[in-house]
C-alpha cells in the first residue's frame, strides 16, 4: 500500500498496548501499523525536501525572514530594483506614502494633482523643493513661484515698487468678485504707467 500524503491526509490506525503485535480489536498486525506510519513519514519528507532551514536554526526562522506572521510579504525582504523598467500593469499601481523617483517620465495620458497642491521642482542648491503650479480653491492655476521668460520676469504676488528698476516684471492684478472679476496681466514701465498684456473675466 502506498502512502496518502500529499494528494491527501493519510487515515492510521493506532496500536492498542495491551493486545500485543496482533492487534485483534482492530484486525490490524503491528507490522503492518508500523509500516504504514514509515509509508507516510517518508511521503512527507519527499514532499519537502532536504535543507529547508537554509542557514538559519529552523524553518520557521527562515521564513519570518521575508513573510509577516500574517502571512504578507515584508517590504524590505523584496527587492524591486531589478524589476524596472516595469510593464504590463493591468490595473492601478498604488504606492501609498512612498515617493517615486525617476530619470523621466512619459505619459500616454493627463497628469493629475489633487487640489490645492503644488507641482514642485528642486531648487539651485538641491535643499528644497520649489512651488511651481497649482490649482487653488477657486479652480484658478496659481503659480507658487516667480516666472522668468528670457528678458521678461513675471511676478505672482504684487505690484512693483519701484518701475525704474521691475521694468521687466510682468504681474498679476484682480479685482472684482465673480461673475464679473477681472484678472489682469500687466508690466510697469519705467515712468510707473501700467501696460496691459491680457485681461481675464471670470
Amino acid at each position: 500500500m502506498s502512502a496518502e500524503y500529499p494528494s491527501e491526509i493519510a487515515t492510521l490506525t493506532n496500536p492498542i498496548s495491551a493486545e500485543g503485535l496482533n492487534q485483534p480489536t482492530t484486525g490490524v498486525p503491528h507490522s503492518v501499523i508500523e509500516t504504514r506510519q514509515n509509508e507516510e513519514i517518508i511521503a512527507i519528507e519527499t514532499e519537502l525536501g532536504t535543507g529547508l532551514k537554509g542557514t538559519k536554526t529552523s524553518l520557521a526562522e527562515r521564513i519570518a525572514v521575508g513573510i509577516n506572521s500574517d502571512g504578507t510579504l515584508k517590504s524590505d525582504a523584496i527587492d524591486l530594483s531589478g524589476l524596472v523598467p516595469y510593464t504590463g500593469a493591468t490595473t492601478d499601481v498604488d504606492l501609498g506614502i512612498y515617493d517615486l523617483t525617476a530619470t523621466d517620465i512619459t505619459s500616454k495620458g493627463n497628469i493629475k494633482i489633487l487640489n490645492e497642491k503644488f507641482i514642485q521642482g528642486r531648487n539651485y542648491a538641491d535643499s528644497a523643493e520649489v512651488d511651481i503650479l497649482k490649482v487653488n480653491t477657486d479652480d484658478e492655476v496659481e503659480a507658487g513661484a516667480d516666472f522668468n521668460f528670457g528678458l521678461m520676469e513675471y511676478v505672482t504676488i504684487t505690484e512693483p515698487i519701484s518701475p525704474d528698476q521691475e521694468s521687466t516684471y510682468m504681474y498679476q492684478e484682480a479685482t472684482g468678485t465673480r461673475p464679473n472679476r477681472t484678472i489682469s496681466l500687466l508690466i510697469k514701465n519705467e515712468l510707473g504707467e501700467k501696460i496691459i498684456f491680457s485681461t481675464l473675466i471670470v
